[in-house]
């Protein structure tokens, strides 16, 4: 898989900048989606070894620039006593599919799909195991979020024209405002993640930054 360090902790809030002008010419007119603490989830999509450590093969070099926006948005949901959940793919020889079909292997349940250990994932939360991009097919998504009184989902984690497109889509079709913080996203290369929050923003999601969102939430 072809990688780019497009995005670094240096350089990320003027990719934020330049992303949500691009954005903007996509969404301008949709409406204004605030998320409310008391009905508002955090999913971290998959942000597992086999993505996030340096040595991984299909480690994304842009993961180092959102882990700590991501460690931020866990940080004020457990503030707010928001739920956060953490899904971790994995697949069999049985469940993988397609998705074993197209790309030819797939991630394996064990140390390459453990949640990485540069997020603090406490008993508090929830983890969600899944064998395809979308996180509400064939999970518990779903129920934990209604049985919660959940209505707005923050998507952030990767990559982002995969599992957090899909989820996105996802949670939208079955109800859910959802709102994708450009900065707590990334994927492998820049097209495809800029192309993904277009698309997003122009049909499914509130496409924003991290701090708007967390402004909103705490004040």
């Amino acid at each position: 898989m072809r990688t780019e360090r497009y995005v670094t902790s240096e350089n990320i809030k003027k990719k934020t900048e330049y992303w949500l002008t691009e954005i903007h010419a996509v969404a301008k007119d949709r409406p204004h989606i605030k998320p409310h603490r008391n009905t508002t989830a955090l999913v971290v999509v998959d942000m597992i070894n086999y993505f996030v450590h340096p040595d991984a093969k299909a480690y994304l070099p842009a993961t180092e620039a959102i882990l700590p926006t991501i460690r931020l948005l866990v940080e004020t949901a457990r503030s707010l006593e928001m739920p956060v959940i953490y899904t971790q793919h994995c697949n069999t020889p049985q469940n993988a599919g397609a998705m074993g079909r197209f790309f030819g292997s797939w991630i394996e349940c064990g140390s390459e799909s453990q949640i990485t250990d540069r997020l603090e994932v406490t008993p508090a939360d929830t983890v969600i195991r899944k064998h395809t991009y979308d996180a509400f097919f064939e999970t518990s998504l779903q129920g934990i979020l209604e049985r919660s009184g959940i209505r707005q989902l923050i998507v952030s984690g990767v990559m982002t024209h995969l599992c957090c497109e899909t989820t996105a889509r996802s949670a939208f079709v079955r109800g859910f405002d959802v709102l994708v913080p450009v900065d707590s996203v990334a994927a492998n290369l820049e097209n495809l993640h800029l192309s993904a929050l277009k698309t997003m923003a122009a049909g499914v999601a509130r496409v924003t930054d991290s701090m708007e969102l967390i402004d909103e939430l705490t004040t």
